[in-house]
């Protein structure tokens, strides 16, 4: 394979990667082409293993096995039972069997007889008197801007037009249109 320029120009740049050897990492190793189809066609042909080749029902019980059944799981359970239940939950959980007949999940007294008056008094509030605010002469502020605006208005008016016109009568002279 030839090296292409770019990558050349790139390995420049970087003093590490152009002092490396350029090898290829990827070799097989000698002859390998040569043997490689027989090997394939020797595992093809091959006799398979007996455990493959033997046929066997995997989804058969033995004869009996149903009526037998019931008899052999209620033995176990007998056998099991006879451990008391209570000396079986002190084994496993001794924390368990501390609080046995204790209930960990109480409420304050009297939680219940009061919980619809105070979700009502949630959901109502109480209704609190309304306080009328004065007005603060709200009319006459707006009287004072409407004044203030049109004055302004009237002023700029008058001072663009004077100056608009002034040029004007300069040009005109009592002859005509200079």
């Amino acid at each position: 394979m030839k090296p292409s320029p770019h990558i050349l120009n790139e390995l420049e740049t970087t003093p590490l990667l152009a002092s490396m050897e350029r090898v290829c990492v990827f070799e097989v190793p000698a002859g390998y082409f040569d043997t490689v189809s027989k090997a394939i066609f020797s595992r093809i042909n091959a006799p398979q293993s007996p455990l493959i080749t033997e046929e066997r029902n995997y989804l058969s019980v033995p004869p009996g096995y149903f009526e037998n059944l019931s008899s052999q799981i209620l033995n176990k359970i007998k056998q099991q039972e006879k451990q008391a239940a209570s000396d079986e939950l002190r084994q496993l959980s001794p924390l368990l069997y501390s609080i046995q007949n204790e209930n960990p999940l109480t409420v304050p007294d009297g939680y219940f007889k009061n919980l619809p008056a105070g979700i009502l008094d949630k959901i109502n509030p109480q209704i609190s008197k309304v306080v009328a605010m004065p007005k603060r002469m709200g009319m006459l502020r707006y009287a004072a801007a409407a004044v203030l605006t049109g004055m302004i208005a009237i002023s700029s008016l008058m001072i663009f037009n004077r100056s608009s016109q002034e040029p004007i009568k300069e040009r005109v002279t009592e002859s005509g249109v200079v």
